[in-house]
């Protein structure tokens, strides 16, 4: 809630879980090492050129450095946008899924690429005076200003995501978008009581959605996942073959749809994790070895993440 992007980062691109991991750790700066099996090091074996782009400081939770070890082949930063179409003083979505598209239509046809990107537009706190909210919350005790930007930025972020989808609907290749929240805007705290007592579980979910441009897919909703599991889920559709470590995350998100470093949830309903049945800790001491031996025991055969 209100930060730590880099742990959905890491959460997504290695299917790991900060529910394993110290309290207060940030996995990019404490705990990523060269070599580390990831969704970088699957795809590149699979053939996909790699590349992550933040349209800002590159080293802002020691992104370089992380996407370095993690294999990226390429990585843009701040320098590396045009920063002619700015909201706020950040690289506007527009742009950025413009800078998007343009690694597609400069790669070599039929080469698989995969782009992971890290936004800047709706970057908090949501109190500059210079931007005009064109969007307002309603049935509130009061007016929340902060609340209004951020459903400004939103829209704004919804208007370009037209763009980006509409590209790709009549693009030639195969291709699959996944985008989610990294973390809930931190908000004021008035706005954050009136919206529901059950924030403190709330606090922590944010959107998601799996696109693909093939229009034989039909739409299916799905309730409530977390992050770890979205690499697996994204593999799943593409109809690449999932090496054992992706198998284990589908199977265990059967029994354990959502997990974070607060808690769990079941078919009946939301648990911390200093009580969970014996079911449930069978299943996660599994996946505990699992995360254990990626990240810090190099002995573990690198076919069980990579294939």
């Amino acid at each position: 809630y209100g930060g730590n992007t880099a742990v959905s980062e890491w959460e997504f691109l290695t299917g790991s879980t900060m529910a394993f991991m110290p309290a207060g750790s940030i996995a990019y700066q404490q705990y990523v090492k060269n070599g580390d099996n990831s969704l970088v090091s699957m795809l590149e074996k699979q053939g996909y050129h790699t590349v992550a782009m933040h349209p800002y400081l590159e080293n802002g939770w020691s992104r370089k450095q992380a996407f370095q070890k993690l294999g990226f082949d390429k990585s843009l930063f701040i320098e590396d946008f045009k920063q002619e179409k700015l909201v706020r003083s950040y690289v506007s979505d527009e742009e950025f899924y413009e800078t998007i598209i343009a690694e597609f239509e400069n790669k070599e046809k039929d080469e698989p690429l995969f782009v992971f990107g890290v936004s800047m537009q709706n970057h908090g706190g949501y109190v500059n005076e210079t931007f005009r909210s064109h969007m307002k919350a309603t049935n509130l005790s009061e007016e929340y200003e902060d609340v209004n930007q951020y459903l400004s930025l939103l829209r704004i972020t919804d208007e370009a995501l037209e763009t980006l989808i509409d590209y790709f609907e009549n693009y030639d290749e195969d291709t699959i978008i996944v985008f989610f929240g990294d973390h809930q805007p931190r908000l004021n705290d008035g706005f954050n009581q009136e919206i529901g007592e059950d924030f403190e579980f709330t606090k922590y979910k944010i959107p998601f959605f799996i696109w693909k441009n093939d229009s034989a897919t039909e739409d299916r909703y799905i309730d409530l996942t977390s992050i770890n599991y979205l690499p697996a889920m994204m593999l799943q559709e593409a109809q690449i073959s999932l090496p054992p470590y992706y198998q284990f995350l589908l199977k265990a998100q059967e029994d354990i749809p959502a997990i974070h470093a607060y808690g769990y949830c079941t078919e009946n309903g939301y648990h911390k994790l200093t009580e969970m049945d014996e079911a449930d800790k069978q299943l996660l001491d599994s996946y505990w070895m699992l995360q254990y031996a990626n990240v810090f025991d190099k002995q573990i055969s690198s076919n069980i993440f990579n294939g």
